[in-house]
């Protein structure tokens, strides 16, 4: 699925005017309330979208990347590696997110923790953030759902 992101009205992922400066590395001309609007494309991805054809990503413009890197308890998302070699192969800027399933700070830090150790472990530096995807959790007898 592809996200346009606007300064204005982010929907899914949160960039900042540094981050967008970051990613194009161009001047970007932003009117908060005139016409134009100031964006970039990019896209979130993960092992729930199968196989992405990169180079189909790039003909559609997408200058950005945000790649699942797990979930939960040291869940790592099986496409993580190669979503971020084909993402950064095809020049496109890279950020990581992970979904947490955290529910106090002991199970927060482990996440933490575990995005750290994967990153360090494959030597990769992402080029735009690392998000930690917070949902809202509803609860039956105490267990999220």
């Amino acid at each position: 699925m592809l996200w346009v992101l606007y300064l204005r009205s982010v929907k899914r992922l949160w960039v900042s005017i540094m981050q967008i400066l970051r990613i194009t590395r161009h001047p970007v001309r932003c009117q908060l309330y005139g016409e134009e609007r100031c964006r970039i494309r990019g896209i979130d991805v993960s092992e729930n979208n199968g196989v992405i054809d990169w180079d189909a990503v790039v003909a559609d413009g997408v200058e950005f990347a945000i790649v699942r890197l797990g979930y939960g308890n040291r869940h790592l998302d099986s496409q993580f590696y190669t979503n971020i070699n084909e993402a950064r192969n095809r020049g496109l800027k890279v950020g990581v997110y992970y979904y947490s399933y955290a529910l106090d700070t002991d199970r927060a830090k482990a996440e933490g923790e575990f995005v750290v150790e994967i990153l360090q472990g494959c030597n990769f530096i992402p080029d735009v953030a690392v998000w930690f995807d917070m949902e809202r959790y509803r609860f039956h007898e105490g267990i999220p759902i």
